[in-house]
C-alpha cells in the first residue's frame, strides 16, 4: 500500500512539475508544440491514408487468394494487392481532377467575363416574375430592382475582388505549395510502408502493450474494435450513398440538359461524402455555376435536385447504406458542427465515425454498469 502511494505521489509530483513548467513557458511550449504538430503531419495523414486504402486492399486480397493459390502466389498478394489499390485511388483521382479542374476554369472565367450581363439577365427575370417583383416592390419600394442590381453589383465586385487577391496569394505561395506537395508525398511514401508490413506493425503493438500494460490490452482491443468498426462502416456507407446520388445527378442533368452535369455531379457526390448537410454544399455550388449560363435553368435545378434527395434519401439510402453511421440524428448534426469549426470539411468527415465510436462505448458501459446493478439487486 505504502509502495502504491509513493508510486502516485511521484506521478501526482511530475505532471505538476510538467504542467508548471508549460504554464511558466508557455510561448517556448506553444512553439515547440506547433513544429511537433507541422511535423508529425505528413506521418498522421500517411497513417490516415493507409487506413482508407486499406479497405480496398483488403477487398483485392480477398478475392485474389480465391483466384490464386499455391506459394509464390502467397508471397505476391501483398504487393500485388497493395498496387492494385493505389493505383485504384490514382487513376479516380486523376479522372476526377481530369473533369473537374477544366470545368471549373471554364466556369470562373465565365463567371468573371459575364458577371454583369448575368447580373442584367438575373435582374430582368425577377422583373418579368410579376409575382416577386411585387413582393420585392412591397418590402423595399418602387425602386426596388434599382436597389437590387446595385447590391448584386456590389457583392459581385466584393466576390471578384476576393477571387483575383485569392488567385494572385495562390501564385505567390510557390513555398507553401512545394511544401504541401512534400507532405503529400511523405504521407503517401508512409502509407506505402504501414500498409506493406502492417500485421507486424500490429504485433509489435499488442507486445509492447502486452509487457509494459497488461491490464489494458482487453480493454484496448475493445476500443480498437469499435473505433475500426464504426470508421470502416462510415467510409463504405458514404461513399456508397455519395456514387448513387452523383450518378443519378449526372443523368438527371444530361436527360434535363442542364450545364456543367460532370462537375456539379461530382461535386454533388464528394460533398455527400458529409451526412446530413455535404449534398447542400455540391448543390450551393451547382446552383451558382448554373446561373452563370442561365438564372431559370438554375431554379429548374434546385427543383429537380431537392426532388432526387428526397426520393433517394427515402427510397434508395436506407436499404443500400442503411444506418451505417449508428448515431441518431442530432448527434450527427453536432457532430458536423463540432467538427467543421475545429477542422473543416476534414473535421465533419471525421467527427461523425468518431462521435459514434464514443456514442457506442458510452452505450456499451451504461449497459454493463445496468447490468451489474441488476445483479446486486
Amino acid at each position: 500500500m505504502l509502495k502504491l502511494d509513493k508510486r502516485w505521489l511521484l506521478t501526482l509530483v511530475v505532471v505538476l512539475a510538467i504542467s508548471l513548467a508549460v504554464f511558466r513557458y508557455w510561448s517556448f511550449a506553444e512553439q515547440v508544440l506547433k513544429t511537433t504538430w507541422k511535423a508529425s503531419l505528413p506521418f498522421i495523414g500517411g497513417a490516415m491514408l493507409a487506413y482508407v486504402v486499406n479497405i480496398l486492399m483488403s477487398g483485392y486480397e480477398k478475392v485474389y487468394k480465391k483466384l490464386f493459390r499455391g506459394k509464390l502466389a502467397k508471397q505476391l498478394a501483398r504487393p500485388v494487392c497493395l498496387v492494385l489499390a493505389n493505383a485504384t485511388f490514382l487513376i479516380l483521382l486523376l479522372i476526377l481532377l481530369g473533369i473537374v479542374i477544366p470545368e471549373l476554369v471554364e466556369s470562373i472565367q465565365g463567371l468573371i467575363a459575364l458577371a454583369p450581363k448575368a447580373i442584367q439577365n438575373l435582374v430582368k427575370s425577377i422583373q418579368e416574375n410579376s409575382l416577386l417583383n411585387n413582393t420585392l416592390n412591397q418590402y423595399f419600394g418602387s425602386d426596388a430592382s434599382e436597389e437590387l442590381t446595385r447590391q448584386i453589383n456590389d457583392y459581385a465586385t466584393q466576390i471578384l475582388n476576393s477571387l483575383g487577391t485569392f488567385l494572385l496569394g495562390l501564385l505567390n505561395s510557390v513555398t507553401e505549395i512545394f511544401s504541401a506537395l512534400l507532405n503529400i508525398f511523405m504521407a503517401v511514401i508512409f502509407s506505402l510502408y504501414v500498409l506493406a508490413s502492417k500485421e507486424d506493425l500490429g504485433l509489435q503493438f499488442r507486445r509492447l502493450l502486452t509487457t509494459y500494460l497488461p491490464k489494458l490490452v482487453a480493454p484496448f482491443e475493445n476500443v480498437r474494435q469499435i473505433f475500426h468498426q464504426s470508421f470502416r462502416s462510415f467510409f463504405i456507407g458514404q461513399t456508397t450513398e455519395a456514387i448513387i446520388l452523383g450518378t443519378l445527378t449526372f443523368v438527371g442533368m444530361l436527360i434535363f440538359n442542364f450545364p456543367y452535369a460532370s462537375t456539379v455531379s461530382i461535386l454533388v457526390g464528394f460533398s455527400a461524402m458529409i451526412p446530413v448537410v455535404g449534398a447542400y454544399i455540391g448543390v450551393t455550388v451547382g446552383v451558382i455555376l448554373i446561373m452563370t449560363q442561365s438564372f431559370s435553368q438554375a431554379m429548374w435545378f434546385l427543383v429537380f435536385i431537392v426532388i432526387l434527395q428526397q426520393f433517394e434519401g427515402n427510397l434508395i439510402y436506407p436499404r443500400v447504406v442503411g444506418n451505417s453511421v449508428g448515431l441518431p440524428g442530432m448527434w450527427v448534426i453536432l457532430a458536423i458542427t463540432v467538427g467543421g469549426a475545429l477542422g473543416g470539411i476534414f473535421g465533419m468527415l471525421v467527427a461523425v465515425p468518431f462521435l459514434a465510436s464514443c456514442y457506442k462505448l458510452i452505450k456499451q458501459d451504461v449497459q454493463r454498469r445496468e447490468a451489474e446493478n441488476r445483479a446486486i439487486g
